[in-house]
């Protein structure tokens, strides 16, 4: 494979970030994944159930940014009772304004007693 170097219009920052988020993370029940500058583009966001959530009514895992908790992923697009992967999601619209890339588990019903997920996003940076 070769590679070149971007040139003027065209951007190489390409990265993947993950974090794990588990079903006893302190309140306010997000893991901060990384940071999302202006022009930041998440290509995919997916996440992989690494082990069951088991809270006694709903376990809901989303990712999103500061201002919109599942802008990326909502509830019910990961099977959080079922390890495995979920389908990936994408892509979204450049961000406007900078912001912080959150994973957030939310429970009801009896409080679960396991449960452990990676979240992940490709992201790239729109060149201006």
């Amino acid at each position: 494979m070769t590679f070149r170097e971007a040139v003027p219009g065209e951007s190489s920052n390409l990265r993947l970030v993950s974090a794990e988020i588990a079903f006893d993370v302190a309140s306010p029940f997000t893991v901060d994944v990384d940071s999302l500058a202006v022009g930041d583009v998440v290509i995919l966001a997916w996440a992989e159930v690494l082990e069951a959530f088991d809270a006694g009514t709903t376990n809901v895992l989303v990712l999103g940014t500061t201002a919109d908790d599942d802008h990326f992923l909502a509830a019910g697009d990961a099977a959080e009772g079922t390890p495995g992967a979920s389908a990936a999601k994408g892509p979204v619209a450049a961000e406007a304004t900078a912001t912080t890339l959150k994973a957030k588990f939310t429970q009801t019903g009896t409080a679960a007693e396991a449960g452990l997920a990676r979240v992940y996003a490709l992201i790239a940076n729109a060149p201006a």
